[in-house]
């Protein structure tokens, strides 16, 4: 028993040694503490750099994005353009051809009343009311024509844009 003394009394000065040594004094704890504070701030520095690195690269491409996608939408906006211009033309020529055949279809039954009417007359009379209903038609068809040749421009005009 007392060797078993011995051996516990002996273990527990070595363990009591052991934990001795392994005590810091206080300057060496500031020290250490003082050396992990320093090391945290450079870590958190350079976190904070990295992360500023990182938002500055996002942006730079969220504007590259940015200008690809307005590029994009303003191609698309000159061709949604183009295809009203196109479609504008189509109409404007379509509603030239349409006033046109109802001008000269109209002017031709004015001049057939007209000529009707002239049937009546005799000699000089009925000479000047063909040549007067022939003369009206003369105008209401260069009328027409004119017209037709504006609209025409007009539509040449929104083609020409592009």
């Amino acid at each position: 028993m007392k060797f078993n003394r011995l051996i516990l009394t002996g273990t527990a000065l070595v363990a009591a040694l052991s934990l001795s040594a392994c005590k810091e004094s206080a300057n060496e704890t500031a020290k250490d503490v003082a050396e992990a504070r320093q090391e945290a701030r450079q870590d958190v520095q350079e976190a904070q750099a990295d992360a500023n690195e990182q938002v500055q690269d996002a942006r730079a491409d969220m504007s590259e994005t940015v200008a690809e996608v307005n590029s994009d939408v303003n191609d698309e906006r000159a061709d949604a353009q183009e295809k009203l211009d196109e479609g504008q033309a189509k109409l404007t020529r379509a509603e030239a051809d349409a006033a046109y055949d109802l001008s000269v279809t109209n002017a031709e039954a004015t001049r057939k009343v007209e000529l009707e009417k002239c049937d009546a007359l005799t000699g000089e009379q009925k000479d000047a009311c063909q040549v007067t209903a022939k003369a009206a038609y003369d105008v209401a068809v260069a009328d027409a024509k004119a017209t037709l040749e504006a609209w025409e421009n007009a539509a040449d005009r929104l083609e020409d844009k592009h």
